[in-house]
């Protein structure tokens, strides 16, 4: 599916970061918010891209993740970034031969691959290597989730984070809450429920616009994307 979000996250710092995680788990309200039923996720990230990093220069990515609940391919084509958060473009598809088919084409629209898909080749891995796409970091996420609410109707979602870093190097951890709200009508609502957020915790987190992947790279790579 085409997903266009609206994404908000707090970085916490690693002195504070499991604290706040815990506390932020067990809340049922901030202010006129309420929070839904949490759910826990377990998650492994590994992203590819292309030489010279071509996707992570265009704040794109290709990832593969797996999770409780499956396998999927996302490929993230478009950011436009605000002040304090990101609206973004991606498509989320099944981990199988359609799936990766269907990626791979919303791929090639974008950036150049260096030539045509071999989708004979019995992994999927082997088949993003034969258009130079590379296995260049991995990830994994302990995830907690859950819905936010305001005058019972659901305005977005709420993940709570613990991410280490584990290819190239490992390293971490990092903590990290992310408010993600997915329909035009409720973004006011949700970046009114960051900013509550923001203004809890403002002396031990800080906004963070900088995904995942392009942490995880800059660090191991040395880059300064």
């Amino acid at each position: 599916m085409i997903i266009s979000e609206k994404e908000s996250k707090l970085l916490i710092d690693n002195q504070h970061g499991r604290s706040v995680i815990d506390g932020v788990k067990i809340l049922e309200e901030i202010g006129p918010f309420r929070l839904g039923k949490n759910v826990l996720i377990e998650i492994e990230d590994a992203y590819f891209d292309l030489n010279k990093f071509v996707l992570a220069q265009r704040n794109s990515y290709l990832r593969i993740r797996g999770r409780n609940d499956g396998h999927f391919i996302t490929i993230r084509n478009k950011v436009v970034r605000t002040e304090d958060e990101l609206v973004i473009d991606e498509l989320t598809l099944p981990l199988d031969t359609k799936g990766v088919e269907i990626a791979l084409a919303s791929l090639a629209e974008n950036v150049h691959l260096d030539g045509i898909p071999k989708f004979f080749l019995p992994h999927f891995s082997e088949i993003f290597d034969s258009i130079g796409l590379k296995d260049v970091l991995r990830v994994h996420i302990e995830r907690v989730e859950c819905d936010i609410l305001l005058e019972d109707v659901r305005i977005g979602k709420m993940k709570m984070d613990i991410f280490h870093y584990l290819k190239p190097q490992k390293f971490g951890p990092f903590f990290e809450i992310e408010v993600d709200s997915y329909k035009k009508i409720f973004y006011k609502s949700a970046a009114d429920f960051f900013s509550t957020l923001e203004a809890k915790y403002d002396s031990v987190a800080q906004i963070s616009g900088t995904s995942k992947y392009i942490r995880g790279i800059n660090i191991s790579y040395g880059l300064t994307l």
